[in-house]
């Protein structure tokens, strides 16, 4: 029984984190910055301009965080229930 209730907390805790990566971009890989576009008026001419500025902002990556750690959570969900289908067998 323990082993069922660890198995499905670990396949929440999988699906929370690939649910938070796609809500948050589904970004390949994690970012510490992020360009903005920021609009200016150039104090010579007068000009209305864009320009980009990087700022700081976390956004969780999929290839070197999300995924493998979801991965990890199934696996081990996946042992811990084949574990107990095997320990349940009789003979």
């Amino acid at each position: 029984m323990v082993r069922k209730v660890f198995a499905a907390l670990f396949l929440i805790a999988a699906l929370g984190i690939v649910g938070y990566w796609l809500a948050t971009g589904a970004h390949p890989y994690t970012q510490h910055k992020v360009a903005v576009q920021v609009a200016f008026e150039d104090p010579v001419t007068g000009e209305k301009t864009t320009r980009e500025e990087w700022r700081d902002q976390y956004q969780l990556g999929g290839l070197d965080r999300a995924l493998p750690t979801a991965g990890v959570l199934t696996v081990l969900a996946l042992g811990l229930l084949w574990w107990n289908r095997k320990a349940n067998k009789v003979g």
